[in-house]
């Protein structure tokens, strides 16, 4: 805005005005690619970590961290492509997003691997959203969906403010590999 006067003294005031619609239109896609997963639209890793973070110094006990893996992605890609196998992530993020209460934090961390924080769960409401998850796969499956879509589950939980969450987290990546090689050794008999 500029304040111009004319020869008659009189004041006049000028506007240059810009529509930056597109703009922040622009800078909520960047925002959206730098925070979510492209093919699952959850999360990615690093959102992941700065809630992780701020869970940690929000210090609210007890907090509970899920590792979730899926067991299948590979063989799926090879028995039915690299587009079954997109598809699968993004089955496998919205059946475990959906068995999720409303205050859970699910994110793709790896490849085929999702991370949730439960915070003000214990171990025993944590066990149970684990089993929500196993059932709503398991539902999944029976529909006959093909390909048959599997994860293993890691759970770790923190009572105290002493114990990081980074802590918790590598622990329930550990229970999870266990978790993982169990299962394998069930389908191999």
């Amino acid at each position: 805005i500029s304040k111009i006067s004319d020869e008659n003294r009189r004041a006049f005031l000028i506007c240059n005005a810009r529509n930056i619609d597109k703009r922040i239109e622009n800078e909520m896609k960047l925002k959206q690619l730098s925070l979510y997963d492209h093919l699952t639209g959850v999360p990615n890793k690093a959102f992941f970590d700065a809630t992780l973070k701020r869970a940690q110094n929000e210090g609210q006990r007890p907090v509970s961290v899920l590792v979730c893996d899926m067991d299948c992605l590979k063989t799926i890609n090879d028995r039915y492509g690299h587009a079954k196998g997109d598809e699968a992530l993004k089955t496998a993020a919205e059946l475990i997003r959906s068995s999720l209460r409303k205050a859970d934090f699910i994110a793709r961390v790896g490849g085929d691997e999702f991370a949730v924080i439960l915070p003000g769960a214990g171990e025993d409401q944590a066990l149970r959203v684990v089993e929500r998850i196993q059932k709503t796969f398991t539902d999944h499956n029976s529909e006959g969906s093909a390909p048959s879509i599997s994860i293993s589950i890691g759970l770790s939980t923190v009572n105290d403010t002493e114990t990081s969450l980074e802590d918790a987290l590598c622990r329930a990546d550990m229970n999870m590999y266990s978790r993982k090689q169990h299962n394998k050794a069930l389908t191999a008999d």
